[in-house]
């Protein structure tokens, strides 16, 4: 998409060729893509050795278009920049600022042994439960017979 991006900027900012075909624009079939939708504006003097296209013009459409890819590479970018928080050890690049807790002292973060709490919680008790059952019933005679 940043190729999509890059031509309706130029054609935009009036930066563009006022010709383009296959051998001096290599982003012929993205530039031939935006045509099709619509994006751009261009005579199209295609022929048999291959796509070619005459003063071409951003439309209304390709503005909002190119709108919408800003907006959504802001979104990504901002995304990306945020800070992701882990509630378990961590080893790795933290940005400045944040403190990586491996081996630190449990009472400085409370939230570093949740995943532990959490499998000692739900797994350990479903395996005992399981243990404790198949220990009954074999006790009682309805186990497997194998």
């Amino acid at each position: 998409m940043e190729e999509h991006k890059s031509i309706l900027e130029k054609l935009s900012n009036n930066d563009f060729p006022s010709e383009i075909d296959e051998q001096s624009f290599p982003q012929i079939a993205i530039f031939k893509e935006l045509y099709d939708q619509g994006y751009i504006k261009a005579l199209d003097v295609s022929s048999d050795d291959g796509d070619a296209f005459l003063n071409p013009k951003i439309t209304l459409p390709g503005r909002k278009y190119l709108a919408e890819l800003k907006s959504s590479i802001d979104t990504v970018s901002s995304i990306v920049n945020n800070t992701i928080h882990i509630n378990a050890p961590f080893q790795g690049t933290l940005q400045s600022g944040e403190h990586n807790f491996i081996g630190s002292n449990p009472a400085e973060n409370p939230n570093e042994f949740k995943l532990a709490e959490w499998v000692m919680d739900n797994i350990v008790g479903v395996v005992l439960s399981g243990l404790i059952l198949s220990a009954l019933l074999a006790w009682l005679g309805l186990g497997s017979n194998a």
